[in-house]
């Protein structure tokens, strides 16, 4: 069956009841199965029931059905219709897996803050599901890594993104020919739904057709495979739970995908075999390679080609799709570290650790070996990604989470690695980047909307700093002494930069290159846990030491304290919304206050989580005085009268805030070391 889309349309599709019975044989004539064995009697919700999204994108996890008869048994090949009264369900409709599940994603419509429903059903048999969208993600942007990639023949790159430096696999970052990144897919912007932090993606594979084909793994193995195609609009869903028998914990190696998109996966152990799936997930065959492959192709000629383990080292291996062995070409030992993938061509690309790296034709024949210089850091986990058009090879470091670009001839021409980059040509020593190791709060530009970041850094490499994003581009490192501990950060009207420094109770006035202007003292500023500013160059310094508000004046000239009048000493942090009054995020004995305050001091909103609920971190408003406050897992989103609208989910187990700003209507929040742009409409 075919998979589409269903847009908004009920789609209902009657299923006969097919009663059967079986004869046990025996001279008494034999006796029949219980009415109802076998029937679908119930569709059962099994998992994906009110789960939250961004408007226009995909739900985190696929809708789940199961259908059964009268006695709870599993009844397969029922046909399960999916429909939605706004959205789009992928697919349409399918029949029961063997386990009698049938599963479906769902695209959210492009409504902020709605409710939509969906229905599976079976001729009279329904089975509901309820949906809701947050606000609008316009952006997001950040750190830039791509480990684990595949490569395009126009030379652009997707590649598993580096959320932080451990915990990989969690979104796709795809740059263009020039290096530059261009979209992000994944948890923090939320195209193809990725479960959680233990249901990533981790493995992409491009096809001949040049289609991208994006596998879930999860703890327990395979559960999933999108395609999308030149637009990253999904053209495939390929179902692994319907999987007939195949146990998903298996599914954890090699993938390949053929240009009709049957999908092969290399079972992930010592057992040595490949599981071969149509379009829609049926398990259609089954090939015992002998071994773990270190990876898979399917030929021109609709062979798997493997590479696998062999007395001497790693070697090619050709089977047809029935399980025979065809062909063991005669080439040389690979090491245990070698790595597989395709060019645009077709042709082989081995390599071997980090050198050399060796092209085969589909006959197997050496059209040439190069070695890589300089080689790619983290060399002892380099992996060949593919090459371009033009012959340009691509290796990926997850050691050193980063993309290498050399020509054919092995020469490095650009690479971009985490935390650092090299320059080339020559490739001196490397600089740092725009890596946020470990953010502390945001600031918007008031004249040019570019993002600051303050990053505390503390690494052996790295000392605070502060980051500038340009059209969320990375655009500016500005560096700063290794005794700051900045905090947070915020940016005047006459273009200079505020930094907190916790650890020196100062807060450090900066120029637009992070040449130091002057020091405000604690006698000024008190403990400077976090500071704000508004569009008459007014700052807001929230002091620790005494739970207030300091206020400084445009001349930084401290004109009034205004205490907050709290049962006991707090942190928080304070910002400036777009409707000119303040928000606080206090944590008082565990609990988490926010407040709305007039610049006077007047409570106008409050609100207390409790210890045991959402921990909130920073708050701030947009024009209209909607409430965004950010924190643990989820940014909720308040009406001015404080009743939730809606929330944006970043897609990973329960990560700490890390900022929040506002431009207008739009709200920049952090997650971990990526940056959301927020609006409600």
């Amino acid at each position: 069956m075919k998979s589409t889309w269903s847009s908004g349309v009920s789609v209902v599709v009657v299923l006969a009841a097919i009663s059967f019975a079986i004869s046990c044989g025996g001279s008494s004539g034999g006796s029949t199965t219980p009415p109802g064995r076998g029937v679908a009697a119930q569709i059962v919700v099994i998992s994906g029931d009110q789960q939250s999204g961004v408007p226009g994108e995909t739900l985190p996890a696929p809708l789940d059905v199961q259908v059964i008869d009268s006695f709870g048994l599993a009844v397969p090949n029922v046909t399960v219709s999916f429909a939605i009264n706004g959205g789009q369900t992928f697919p349409q409709a399918v029949q029961t897996a063997d386990t009698g599940h049938a599963r479906a994603l769902v695209r959210l419509p492009n409504t902020a803050f709605t409710t939509v429903n969906i229905t599976a059903s079976s001729a009279s048999l329904t089975a509901n599901f309820t949906a809701t969208t947050g606000p609008r993600l316009l952006a997001t942007f950040g750190n830039v890594s791509a480990a684990h990639g595949a490569v395009r023949p126009d030379g652009s790159y997707v590649g598993v993104s580096q959320i932080t430096d451990f915990l990989p696999g969690l979104g796709y970052d795809f740059f263009a020919p020039d290096g530059s990144l261009s979209q992000r897919l994944g948890p923090l912007q939320g195209k193809m739904g990725l479960p959680g932090l233990y249901d990533s993606f981790w493995s992409v594979v491009p096809t001949p057709n040049q289609n991208l084909y994006f596998r879930s793994v999860t703890s327990f193995g395979s559960e999933y495979v999108v395609g999308l195609d030149d637009g990253l609009n999904l053209v495939q869903f390929t179902d692994l739970a319907r999987s007939n028998g195949v146990s998903a914990s298996k599914l954890t190696g090699a993938m390949a995908v053929d240009n009709t998109g049957n999908v092969y996966i290399a079972q992930g152990d010592t057992g040595g075999t490949v599981y071969g799936f149509d379009a829609n997930g049926n398990n259609t065959n089954k090939i015992s390679i002998q071994a773990n492959a270190a990876g898979i192709a399917v030929s021109h000629a609709g062979n798997l080609v493997t590479l696998v383990p062999s007395s001497s080292g790693y070697s090619f291996k050709e089977y047809s799709m029935a399980g025979t062995l065809v062909h063991t070409p005669s080439t040389p030992a690979f090491s245990s570290l070698v790595t597989f993938a395709q060019d645009p061509d077709g042709n082989y690309l081995v390599l071997d650790n980090v050198s050399p790296l060796y092209k085969f034709d589909q006959n197997y024949n050496v059209l040439s070996t190069v070695n890589l210089s300089p080689p790619p850091f983290g060399s002892a986990q380099a992996a060949i990604s593919g090459a371009d058009a033009s012959g340009n090879l691509y290796i990926s470091s997850p050691q050193g989470t980063g993309v290498f670009k050399y020509d054919p001839s092995g020469i490095l021409l650009a690479a971009t690695a985490w935390p650092i980059q090299y320059v080339c040509s020559g490739c001196p020593s490397p600089s740092y980047t725009d890596e946020m190791v470990s953010p502390t709060g945001i600031a918007i530009d008031p004249v040019t909307s570019d993002v600051y970041v303050s990053d505390n850094g503390r690494t052996v490499q790295m000392t605070s700093a502060v980051l500038r994003f340009t059209n969320q581009k990375f655009a500016q490192r500005l560096s700063l002494p290794q005794a700051y501990f900045a905090s947070d950060v915020a940016i005047g009207s006459a273009r200079e930069i505020y930094v907190a420094d916790l650890a020196n109770n100062n807060v450090h006035v900066l120029d637009m290159e992070g040449n130091e202007l002057r020091t405000l003292s604690s006698s000024t500023v008190g403990i400077p846990y976090s500071i704000a500013i508004d569009i008459n160059d007014n700052k807001y310094i929230y002091d620790t030491s005494n739970d207030s508000i300091r206020i400084l004046d445009s001349s930084d000239t401290l004109v009034a304290t205004l205490p907050l009048n709290l049962p006991g000493l707090a942190t928080g942090y304070v910002r400036v919304g777009s409707d000119d009054n303040l928000m606080l995020t206090l944590w008082l004995n565990g609990s988490r206050m926010v407040e709305e305050l007039a610049t006077d001091g007047t409570v106008l909103f409050s609100t207390t989580y409790p210890a045991s609920g959402f921990v909130a971190g920073w708050a701030t408003t947009d024009t209209r005085g909607n409430m965004f406050v950010a924190g643990e897992g989820q940014t909720k989103v308040l009406n001015p009268s404080g009743s939730e609208l809606g929330s944006f989910k970043p897609g990973l187990t329960l990560p700490p805030a890390c900022g929040i700003a506002s431009n207008g209507d739009t709200i920049y929040v952090c997650y971990l070391n990526r940056i959301s742009a927020l609006s409600v409409n």
